[in-house]
């Protein structure tokens, strides 16, 4: 495994600039390998430095002691939004550009631009040639926000499932011999495989 891990390349989302990242331009050369041979697993980037198990696992399990030493009975939803409230936060901000700003001017757009069709219609065609315009201008940011969230909702997740799991593994190595004698391994391993798979789902429901 280290050595597949110093084959792979680095990863180019961490130097793609900004609208590199809106455009998902960064993972193009990646689809043009993938278009012309099967893909290997050399053929893959290095996981983002925010995306490391052991940072995300100090991420959570410092929360989670700030939790065990606090007043009432330790919380892991509140470790996990103390933990990654910032990230979810951000994906709150695109859901209501989106919701509320995209999808309430686009009908407004719309229906100016349809009055130029009217017998009786004052609306130059200039106006109506820039009505036109803005309207497919709100369809791209509609479309890159919309991916963007998508894209952002399962990231989340990922990294709260990854955390968890890196959180419930440095436990397991802690549990002295009589309580891993008490602890059933099928428990550890339902939770590690399909426990933890319930965050991808509520990542990207969690704003609807």
């Amino acid at each position: 495994m280290e050595s597949i891990r110093r084959k792979l390349a680095p990863n180019p989302r961490e130097s793609a600039n900004f609208l590199s990242v809106l455009t998902f331009w960064w993972t193009i050369d990646l689809f043009k390998k993938g278009y012309t041979k099967v893909l290997e697993l050399q053929d893959l980037f290095r996981p983002l430095e925010v995306d490391k198990s052991d940072a995300l696992g100090d991420r959570l399990e410092k929360k989670w002691f700030a939790q065990q030493s606090g007043p009432g009975r330790p919380s892991l939803i509140k470790a996990i939004f103390k933990t990654f409230w910032w990230e979810y936060t951000v994906l709150g901000f695109i859901a209501i550009f989106n919701d509320i700003f995209i999808r309430l001017a686009q009908p407004i757009f719309l229906g100016l631009l349809l009055q130029y069709f009217r017998r009786d219609s004052n609306v130059s065609r200039e106006s109506a040639l820039y009505y036109a315009g803005v309207i497919v201008g709100l369809n791209a940011l509609s479309v890159i926000s919309i991916n963007q969230y998508i894209l952002g909702s399962f990231q989340n997740g990922m990294k709260v499932r990854i955390a968890v799991c890196s959180v419930i593994y440095r436990k397991a190595l802690r549990l002295s011999r009589t309580a891993l004698g008490d602890t059933a391994p099928g428990k550890v391993v339902n939770l590690l495989s399909n426990d933890v798979n319930r965050f991808d789902i509520v990542s990207v429901f969690l704003h609807s």
